[in-house]
């Protein structure tokens, strides 16, 4: 079994294991990606086969954009990936590839409304959380989504993955950011267009900005990580640590479910 499954909660109490075992004679549990019944890993809402196909990364990444680096690549002159590129945040990391099962997961969280999605996905960023000792961050920062698509889709998809890894990690999450204006998606756009398309999207939430009128600082010299589902070009998650760093943070990482 991965490291990563042997992590999966199982309930403690005798009255806990008892009502979960009542409810799966009653409601059996279904896989979030192909709907097989769940049989080992209830919890993880995952069936042994997609689970056993979601792949993770190993700690041979770019320590810088987090992309991965194969064995025989030469980065002597840094990453290829992103040696050219400037980024606002210290250091990048992501679960896994954006492929398969991960995939699927990510897309059901996002446009199947699979809030369930967010539990696989939330013990994943943990895993890869902890392979990278950052227990030095102090708060969660979920990336936002613009007011109007989060009516529309119920929820921020990010925040409900940073909900997941702060039950885990035990750090807090705070809504630091606000998304200031609606911008189109950025898989739709080139890595020079998602720069200028992000640029500005970005500001202190309201309540971080009314703290700051009181004379209250809650960013200042934080150590600040940054959550999202997906990092392609590292362009929003750049633009999200540009506005943190410029009220105070002292630093900011991002861990994404995928890269």
């Amino acid at each position: 079994m991965s490291a990563w499954k042997e992590e999966l909660p199982r309930p403690n109490s005798l009255p806990h294991r008892l009502l979960d075992g009542l409810g799966q004679l009653v409601f059996p549990p279904h896989c979030i990606v192909c709907n097989a019944y769940v049989g080992r890993l209830p919890d993880f809402h995952l069936c042994d086969r997609c689970a056993d196909e979601l792949k993770v990364f190993d700690s041979r990444c770019c320590h810088r954009c987090g992309i991965p680096i194969a064995e025989t690549l030469d980065n002597s002159n840094g990453c290829p990936n992103c040696h050219t590129r400037h980024y606002w945040f210290e250091a990048a990391a992501a679960a896994g590839p954006y492929e398969g099962t991960m995939r699927s997961l990510i897309l059901a969280l996002k446009f199947g409304r699979q809030q369930l999605s967010a539990v696989p996905l939330g013990l994943l960023l943990a895993h890869r959380f902890e392979s990278l000792a950052w227990d030095w961050i102090d708060c969660i920062v979920p990336v936002p989504l613009h007011w109007l698509r989060e009516y529309q889709r119920g929820f921020n998809q990010a925040r409900l993955l940073a909900q997941e890894l702060s039950v885990r990690i035990h750090k807090p999450v705070l809504q630091a950011l606000r998304r200031r204006r609606k911008t189109p998606p950025q898989t739709t756009l080139g890595h020079t267009d998602r720069l200028q398309n992000v640029k500005e999207a970005f500001a202190l939430s309201h309540v971080l900005t009314l703290h700051k009128s009181f004379g209250s600082d809650p960013l200042r010299d934080k150590h600040c990580l940054l959550i999202d589902d997906v990092m392609t070009t590292g362009a929003t998650l750049s633009e999200c640590a540009r506005v943190l760093r410029r009220a105070g943070v002292a630093s900011v990482v991002v861990l994404t479910a995928a890269r």
